[in-house]
Protein backbone atom coordinates (compact mmCIF):
# COMPACT_ATOMS: atom_id res chain seq x y z
CA UNK A 1 0.00 0.00 0.00
CA UNK A 2 2.66 2.07 0.72
CA UNK A 3 4.02 1.91 -2.29
CA UNK A 4 0.84 2.46 -4.23
CA UNK A 5 0.27 5.98 -2.28
CA UNK A 6 4.37 6.59 -3.29
CA UNK A 7 3.05 5.83 -7.01
CA UNK A 8 0.31 7.72 -7.05
CA UNK A 9 1.99 10.81 -5.51
CA UNK A 10 4.53 10.62 -7.54
CA UNK A 11 2.00 10.68 -10.56
CA UNK A 12 0.66 13.64 -9.39
CA UNK A 13 3.55 15.93 -9.24
CA UNK A 14 4.39 14.16 -12.85
CA UNK A 15 1.17 16.04 -13.95
CA UNK A 16 1.86 19.40 -12.00
CA UNK A 17 5.23 19.94 -13.73
CA UNK A 18 4.23 19.41 -16.87
CA UNK A 19 6.15 16.17 -17.06
CA UNK A 20 9.25 16.97 -16.22
CA UNK A 21 12.50 14.60 -16.29
CA UNK A 22 13.68 15.75 -13.26
CA UNK A 23 13.53 13.18 -10.51
CA UNK A 24 11.33 13.78 -7.21
CA UNK A 25 13.62 13.66 -3.92
CA UNK A 26 11.85 12.39 -1.03
CA UNK A 27 11.95 12.65 3.06
CA UNK A 28 8.52 12.26 4.18
CA UNK A 29 8.93 10.06 7.61
CA UNK A 30 8.73 12.72 9.60
CA UNK A 31 5.48 14.10 8.22
CA UNK A 32 4.25 10.81 9.78
CA UNK A 33 5.61 11.34 13.09
CA UNK A 34 2.40 13.21 15.04
CA UNK A 35 0.31 16.26 14.79
CA UNK A 36 1.09 18.22 11.88
CA UNK A 37 1.38 21.65 12.16
CA UNK A 38 -0.52 24.87 11.35
CA UNK A 39 1.53 26.12 7.84
CA UNK A 40 3.28 24.35 5.38
CA UNK A 41 6.19 26.25 3.19
CA UNK A 42 6.77 25.87 -0.62
CA UNK A 43 9.74 27.48 -2.10
CA UNK A 44 9.81 28.14 -6.03
CA UNK A 45 13.34 28.28 -7.27
CA UNK A 46 12.92 30.72 -10.68
CA UNK A 47 15.74 29.22 -12.81
CA UNK A 48 16.58 32.83 -13.83
CA UNK A 49 17.83 33.20 -10.19
CA UNK A 50 20.39 29.92 -10.96
CA UNK A 51 24.09 30.56 -11.28
CA UNK A 52 26.46 28.19 -13.10
CA UNK A 53 29.24 29.07 -10.67
CA UNK A 54 30.08 25.84 -8.67
CA UNK A 55 29.18 25.55 -4.95
CA UNK A 56 30.90 27.47 -3.04
CA UNK A 57 30.45 30.58 -4.75
CA UNK A 58 29.15 33.65 -3.43
CA UNK A 59 26.77 33.38 -6.73
CA UNK A 60 26.32 29.77 -5.61
CA UNK A 61 25.22 30.18 -2.63
CA UNK A 62 22.75 33.31 -3.25
CA UNK A 63 20.06 30.97 -4.04
CA UNK A 64 21.53 27.58 -2.32
CA UNK A 65 21.70 29.83 1.44
CA UNK A 66 17.82 30.61 1.66
CA UNK A 67 16.61 27.02 0.51
CA UNK A 68 19.05 25.77 3.25
CA UNK A 69 17.54 28.54 6.17
CA UNK A 70 13.99 27.85 5.46
CA UNK A 71 14.61 24.34 5.49
CA UNK A 72 16.04 24.20 8.89
CA UNK A 73 19.47 23.09 7.48
CA UNK A 74 22.02 25.92 8.63
CA UNK A 75 21.23 25.40 12.38
CA UNK A 76 19.99 29.26 13.23
CA UNK A 77 16.58 28.40 15.22
CA UNK A 78 14.56 31.10 14.23
CA UNK A 79 10.43 32.10 13.09
CA UNK A 80 12.09 31.58 9.34
CA UNK A 81 13.07 27.95 10.24
CA UNK A 82 10.36 24.79 9.55
CA UNK A 83 8.49 23.86 12.11
CA UNK A 84 8.92 20.14 13.42
CA UNK A 85 6.63 18.15 10.97
CA UNK A 86 6.14 21.13 8.33
CA UNK A 87 5.78 19.93 5.12
CA UNK A 88 8.23 21.52 2.81
CA UNK A 89 7.82 21.22 -1.12
CA UNK A 90 10.48 22.52 -3.17
CA UNK A 91 9.95 23.50 -6.97
CA UNK A 92 11.98 24.66 -10.14
CA UNK A 93 10.01 27.10 -12.11
CA UNK A 94 11.20 26.54 -15.68
CA UNK A 95 11.15 30.08 -17.71
CA UNK A 96 11.37 28.14 -21.30
CA UNK A 97 8.38 25.65 -21.05
CA UNK A 98 6.65 27.77 -18.05
CA UNK A 99 6.80 24.17 -16.35
CA UNK A 100 6.91 23.71 -12.71
CA UNK A 101 9.09 20.84 -11.83
CA UNK A 102 9.18 19.42 -8.26
CA UNK A 103 12.10 18.74 -6.81
CA UNK A 104 12.01 18.01 -3.02
CA UNK A 105 8.82 17.25 -0.60
CA UNK A 106 9.24 15.98 2.82
CA UNK A 107 9.26 17.42 6.68
CA UNK A 108 12.14 18.06 9.14
CA UNK A 109 13.25 15.56 11.13
CA UNK A 110 13.13 18.60 13.89
CA UNK A 111 11.68 18.24 16.99
CA UNK A 112 11.28 20.27 20.55
CA UNK A 113 12.91 19.69 23.74
CA UNK A 114 9.43 18.52 24.93
CA UNK A 115 8.87 15.91 23.00
CA UNK A 116 12.98 14.90 23.10
CA UNK A 117 12.63 14.34 26.35
CA UNK A 118 9.19 12.03 25.81
CA UNK A 119 10.78 9.94 23.46
CA UNK A 120 14.04 9.72 26.00
CA UNK A 121 11.41 8.72 28.73
CA UNK A 122 9.42 5.83 25.83
CA UNK A 123 12.33 4.33 25.04
CA UNK A 124 13.47 1.26 26.86
CA UNK A 125 16.52 -0.20 27.65
CA UNK A 126 15.67 -2.96 25.21
CA UNK A 127 14.77 -0.29 21.99
CA UNK A 128 18.00 1.66 22.90
CA UNK A 129 20.13 -1.68 22.71
CA UNK A 130 18.40 -2.82 19.26
CA UNK A 131 17.53 0.89 17.73
CA UNK A 132 20.44 3.22 19.36
CA UNK A 133 19.71 6.50 21.10
CA UNK A 134 17.11 8.91 20.63
CA UNK A 135 20.07 11.35 20.02
CA UNK A 136 21.65 8.95 17.70
CA UNK A 137 18.33 8.51 15.62
CA UNK A 138 18.03 11.94 15.17
CA UNK A 139 21.51 12.06 14.16
CA UNK A 140 21.08 9.69 11.36
CA UNK A 141 17.67 11.14 10.48
CA UNK A 142 18.97 15.09 9.69
CA UNK A 143 21.91 13.72 7.50
CA UNK A 144 19.24 11.94 5.36
CA UNK A 145 16.78 14.71 5.24
CA UNK A 146 19.87 17.16 4.42
CA UNK A 147 21.18 14.83 1.75
CA UNK A 148 18.15 14.65 0.03
CA UNK A 149 17.57 18.73 0.06
CA UNK A 150 21.22 18.64 -1.28
CA UNK A 151 20.63 16.06 -4.17
CA UNK A 152 17.82 18.45 -4.99
CA UNK A 153 19.94 21.10 -5.64
CA UNK A 154 22.15 18.74 -8.02
CA UNK A 155 18.63 18.43 -10.00
CA UNK A 156 19.02 22.10 -9.93
CA UNK A 157 22.49 21.98 -12.00
CA UNK A 158 21.57 19.57 -14.42
CA UNK A 159 17.80 21.26 -15.43
CA UNK A 160 19.12 24.60 -15.96
CA UNK A 161 21.24 24.86 -18.87
CA UNK A 162 24.58 27.45 -18.46
CA UNK A 163 25.36 30.28 -20.96
CA UNK A 164 22.63 32.78 -22.04
CA UNK A 165 19.47 31.29 -23.00
CA UNK A 166 15.48 32.00 -22.99
CA UNK A 167 15.85 30.97 -18.86
CA UNK A 168 18.06 34.09 -17.70
CA UNK A 169 15.15 36.56 -18.96
CA UNK A 170 14.08 38.03 -15.93
CA UNK A 171 10.43 39.50 -17.27
CA UNK A 172 7.86 38.64 -14.76
CA UNK A 173 5.55 37.24 -17.14
CA UNK A 174 8.13 34.46 -17.77
CA UNK A 175 7.48 33.13 -13.88
CA UNK A 176 3.39 33.58 -14.36
CA UNK A 177 2.77 29.90 -16.32
CA UNK A 178 5.13 28.40 -12.98
CA UNK A 179 2.78 30.31 -10.75
CA UNK A 180 -0.48 29.44 -12.00
CA UNK A 181 0.65 25.30 -11.05
CA UNK A 182 1.41 26.49 -8.33
CA UNK A 183 -1.42 27.93 -7.22
CA UNK A 184 -3.58 24.90 -8.28
CA UNK A 185 -1.43 22.43 -6.17
CA UNK A 186 -1.85 24.12 -2.91
CA UNK A 187 -3.51 21.85 -0.56
CA UNK A 188 -5.02 23.63 2.54
CA UNK A 189 -5.45 20.47 4.69
CA UNK A 190 -1.48 20.86 5.03
CA UNK A 191 -1.43 23.87 6.75
CA UNK A 192 -1.64 27.86 5.74
CA UNK A 193 0.15 28.13 3.15
CA UNK A 194 4.14 30.10 3.43
CA UNK A 195 5.32 30.50 -0.35
CA UNK A 196 9.26 31.51 -0.99
CA UNK A 197 10.19 32.80 -4.09
CA UNK A 198 13.36 33.13 -5.24
CA UNK A 199 13.62 35.32 -8.74
CA UNK A 200 15.07 38.55 -10.61
CA UNK A 201 11.04 39.90 -10.68
CA UNK A 202 12.10 42.20 -12.97
CA UNK A 203 9.59 44.43 -14.38
CA UNK A 204 9.57 46.91 -17.04
CA UNK A 205 10.89 50.49 -14.49
CA UNK A 206 8.86 52.25 -16.63
CA UNK A 207 5.93 50.93 -15.04
CA UNK A 208 7.05 51.45 -11.28
CA UNK A 209 8.00 55.77 -11.58
CA UNK A 210 5.93 55.90 -7.78
CA UNK A 211 4.34 54.41 -5.19
CA UNK A 212 0.85 54.96 -6.58
CA UNK A 213 2.28 53.96 -9.97
CA UNK A 214 3.51 51.15 -9.56
CA UNK A 215 0.69 49.99 -6.87
CA UNK A 216 -2.01 50.41 -9.49
CA UNK A 217 0.63 48.32 -12.20
CA UNK A 218 0.14 46.12 -9.46
CA UNK A 219 -3.34 45.53 -8.70
CA UNK A 220 -3.84 45.51 -12.83
CA UNK A 221 -1.25 42.82 -13.66
CA UNK A 222 -3.01 40.50 -10.45
CA UNK A 223 -6.22 40.68 -11.95
CA UNK A 224 -5.28 40.11 -15.45
CA UNK A 225 -3.40 37.10 -14.19
CA UNK A 226 -5.85 35.79 -12.20
CA UNK A 227 -3.72 33.61 -9.58
CA UNK A 228 -4.96 32.32 -6.45
CA UNK A 229 -2.55 31.52 -3.48
CA UNK A 230 -5.32 30.57 -1.00
CA UNK A 231 -4.46 33.52 1.46
CA UNK A 232 -0.68 32.89 1.70
CA UNK A 233 2.39 34.38 3.08
CA UNK A 234 5.03 36.00 0.43
CA UNK A 235 8.46 35.70 0.42
CA UNK A 236 10.34 37.75 -1.94
CA UNK A 237 14.14 36.67 -2.41
CA UNK A 238 16.42 37.57 -4.91
CA UNK A 239 14.83 40.49 -6.63
CA UNK A 240 17.00 43.01 -9.02
CA UNK A 241 17.90 46.65 -9.21
CA UNK A 242 16.54 47.03 -12.77
CA UNK A 243 12.92 47.94 -12.10
CA UNK A 244 14.01 50.83 -9.35
CA UNK A 245 13.26 51.47 -5.87
CA UNK A 246 9.14 50.78 -6.08
CA UNK A 247 9.27 46.89 -6.93
CA UNK A 248 8.35 45.95 -4.03
CA UNK A 249 5.12 48.08 -3.79
CA UNK A 250 4.51 46.68 -7.37
CA UNK A 251 4.63 42.70 -6.16
CA UNK A 252 2.58 43.89 -2.92
CA UNK A 253 -0.37 44.82 -4.57
CA UNK A 254 0.37 41.94 -7.65
CA UNK A 255 0.53 39.37 -4.92
CA UNK A 256 -2.49 40.79 -2.83
CA UNK A 257 -4.88 41.21 -5.65
CA UNK A 258 -3.83 36.76 -6.25
CA UNK A 259 -4.52 36.41 -2.35
CA UNK A 260 -1.33 36.66 -0.90
CA UNK A 261 0.85 38.97 1.45
CA UNK A 262 3.78 39.87 1.01
CA UNK A 263 5.44 39.25 4.57
CA UNK A 264 8.89 39.68 3.39
CA UNK A 265 11.24 40.86 0.85
CA UNK A 266 14.98 41.38 0.35
CA UNK A 267 17.37 41.41 -2.42
CA UNK A 268 19.74 38.41 -0.69
CA UNK A 269 19.78 35.84 1.96
CA UNK A 270 15.96 35.34 3.61
CA UNK A 271 14.33 38.48 5.42
CA UNK A 272 12.92 38.38 9.21
CA UNK A 273 9.68 36.49 8.88
CA UNK A 274 6.38 36.14 11.10
CA UNK A 275 6.26 33.89 13.82
CA UNK A 276 4.33 30.53 12.96
CA UNK A 277 0.82 30.11 14.22
CA UNK A 278 0.34 27.86 16.68
CA UNK A 279 -4.07 27.92 16.37
CA UNK A 280 -6.25 28.51 13.46
CA UNK A 281 -9.69 28.93 13.40
CA UNK A 282 -12.14 29.29 10.52
CA UNK A 283 -15.38 31.81 10.79
CA UNK A 284 -18.45 31.98 7.88
CA UNK A 285 -21.43 34.05 7.66
CA UNK A 286 -23.18 36.78 5.32
CA UNK A 287 -22.89 40.54 5.07
CA UNK A 288 -25.27 43.05 3.70
CA UNK A 289 -23.11 44.27 1.17
CA UNK A 290 -25.38 47.47 -0.95
CA UNK A 291 -28.33 45.72 -1.50
CA UNK A 292 -26.42 42.41 -1.50
CA UNK A 293 -26.42 39.48 0.76
CA UNK A 294 -22.52 38.88 0.55
CA UNK A 295 -20.63 35.60 1.89
CA UNK A 296 -17.92 36.01 4.11
CA UNK A 297 -14.94 33.58 5.22
CA UNK A 298 -12.80 34.25 7.73
CA UNK A 299 -9.30 32.98 8.72
CA UNK A 300 -8.12 34.09 12.59
CA UNK A 301 -4.63 32.21 12.74
CA UNK A 302 -2.63 33.49 16.21
CA UNK A 303 0.79 32.84 17.20
CA UNK A 304 1.88 31.79 20.85
CA UNK A 305 1.75 35.28 21.94
CA UNK A 306 -1.96 35.80 20.45
CA UNK A 307 -0.62 37.82 17.21
CA UNK A 308 -2.68 37.45 14.26
CA UNK A 309 -0.58 35.88 11.38
CA UNK A 310 -1.84 34.71 8.33
CA UNK A 311 -5.25 36.11 8.97
CA UNK A 312 -7.65 36.84 6.71
CA UNK A 313 -11.39 37.92 5.60
CA UNK A 314 -12.42 37.50 2.40
CA UNK A 315 -16.12 38.77 0.84
CA UNK A 316 -17.66 38.22 -2.18
CA UNK A 317 -19.99 40.60 -4.14
CA UNK A 318 -20.03 40.45 -7.37
CA UNK A 319 -15.98 39.73 -7.18
CA UNK A 320 -14.16 37.87 -4.54
CA UNK A 321 -11.97 40.58 -2.74
CA UNK A 322 -9.24 38.49 0.27
CA UNK A 323 -7.58 41.09 2.95
CA UNK A 324 -5.57 40.76 5.19
CA UNK A 325 -5.98 41.43 8.61
CA UNK A 326 -3.35 42.70 11.45
CA UNK A 327 -3.57 42.74 15.61
CA UNK A 328 -4.22 40.90 19.06
CA UNK A 329 -6.50 37.76 20.20
CA UNK A 330 -6.85 37.90 23.81
CA UNK A 331 -8.45 34.73 24.21
CA UNK A 332 -10.26 33.71 27.99
CA UNK A 333 -10.11 29.57 26.36
CA UNK A 334 -9.53 28.30 23.14
CA UNK A 335 -13.68 28.70 22.64
CA UNK A 336 -13.95 32.30 23.87
CA UNK A 337 -12.10 34.89 22.43
CA UNK A 338 -11.72 38.84 21.70
CA UNK A 339 -10.33 39.75 18.00
CA UNK A 340 -8.92 43.07 17.42
CA UNK A 341 -7.12 44.17 14.36
CA UNK A 342 -4.52 47.11 14.88
CA UNK A 343 -6.11 49.26 11.59
CA UNK A 344 -3.07 48.53 9.62
CA UNK A 345 -4.29 46.44 7.04
CA UNK A 346 -8.05 44.87 5.90
CA UNK A 347 -9.64 48.30 3.89
CA UNK A 348 -6.62 50.04 3.43
CA UNK A 349 -4.77 47.19 1.87
CA UNK A 350 -6.38 48.14 -1.20
CA UNK A 351 -5.50 51.82 -1.52
CA UNK A 352 -2.96 52.25 -4.43
CA UNK A 353 -1.31 55.36 -2.39
CA UNK A 354 -1.25 54.37 1.44
CA UNK A 355 -0.23 57.72 3.12
CA UNK A 356 -0.90 58.86 6.84
CA UNK A 357 -4.76 60.07 5.99
CA UNK A 358 -6.67 56.86 4.79
CA UNK A 359 -8.77 56.88 1.60
CA UNK A 360 -12.49 55.52 1.96
CA UNK A 361 -13.55 54.22 -1.42
CA UNK A 362 -16.47 51.64 -2.38
CA UNK A 363 -14.21 50.00 -4.78
CA UNK A 364 -11.96 48.87 -1.88
CA UNK A 365 -12.80 45.91 0.47
CA UNK A 366 -14.86 47.06 2.75
CA UNK A 367 -14.89 50.33 1.41
CA UNK A 368 -11.78 51.16 2.93
CA UNK A 369 -12.17 50.57 6.76
CA UNK A 370 -9.80 49.60 8.70
CA UNK A 371 -10.83 47.95 12.28
CA UNK A 372 -11.46 44.41 12.58
CA UNK A 373 -13.48 43.28 15.70
CA UNK A 374 -14.60 39.59 16.08
CA UNK A 375 -16.20 38.32 19.56
CA UNK A 376 -16.74 34.67 19.88
CA UNK A 377 -17.98 31.71 22.26
CA UNK A 378 -18.09 28.30 21.35
CA UNK A 379 -19.47 28.21 18.01
CA UNK A 380 -21.40 31.39 17.77
CA UNK A 381 -19.37 34.85 17.16
CA UNK A 382 -20.49 38.32 15.95
CA UNK A 383 -17.75 40.89 13.59
CA UNK A 384 -17.92 44.69 13.59
CA UNK A 385 -15.89 46.87 11.08
CA UNK A 386 -15.43 50.12 11.23
CA UNK A 387 -13.50 53.20 11.00
CA UNK A 388 -13.40 56.26 13.29
CA UNK A 389 -12.77 58.60 10.44
CA UNK A 390 -16.17 57.69 8.82
CA UNK A 391 -19.28 59.00 9.71
CA UNK A 392 -20.66 57.02 6.38
CA UNK A 393 -19.96 55.20 2.98
CA UNK A 394 -22.76 55.08 -0.19
CA UNK A 395 -22.70 51.90 -1.16
CA UNK A 396 -24.18 51.32 -4.67
CA UNK A 397 -27.37 48.87 -5.14
CA UNK A 398 -28.71 47.09 -8.33
CA UNK A 399 -31.76 49.77 -8.49
CA UNK A 400 -29.08 52.17 -9.42
CA UNK A 401 -29.52 54.14 -5.78
CA UNK A 402 -27.24 54.34 -2.85
CA UNK A 403 -27.52 52.62 0.73
CA UNK A 404 -25.31 54.39 3.26
CA UNK A 405 -23.41 52.21 5.64
CA UNK A 406 -21.44 53.20 8.87
CA UNK A 407 -19.96 50.34 9.84
CA UNK A 408 -20.48 46.74 9.20
CA UNK A 409 -21.94 44.05 11.54
CA UNK A 410 -22.79 40.46 10.96
CA UNK A 411 -23.02 37.12 12.72
CA UNK A 412 -20.29 34.35 12.47
CA UNK A 413 -20.41 30.50 12.74
CA UNK A 414 -17.08 28.42 13.65
CA UNK A 415 -16.51 26.38 10.31
CA UNK A 416 -13.19 24.44 11.18
CA UNK A 417 -14.10 21.57 9.13
CA UNK A 418 -13.75 23.95 5.56
CA UNK A 419 -10.81 24.71 4.49
CA UNK A 420 -9.83 28.47 3.98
Amino acid sequence: MKIFTQALLAGFFAAASGASAQELMRYEAPCKAGASPFRQTLVVLDEASVSPEPTGHPSHLRWTRPILDVADLTGQPSAERLLPRERLSIFLAKRATGDLAPLFVGCSPSMDATEQERLKSDRSSISQFIFGSVEKEFETQRKAYDGAVRDAFGQVRRAVPTGDGPHRSGALTGLLPALRTLSQTIDLSRGTPRIVILSPFDVSPESLTDVKTAREAGFASGSAAGLDFRRAEIVGIGFSGAAGQHLQAYAEAFFLRSKGMVVGWRSDGLPQLPSPPNAVRIFGGVADYGDISAPVQIRIATDSQGNLVNSWIEVTAGRSLASPISGKAICRSKDACEVKGDGRLLGQAWNPEPKDRPVFDERFAWSGMRYFELSFQGPAGKVKISDPLVSGINLPTGSGGTRRVDAWTFDVRRTDEQQF
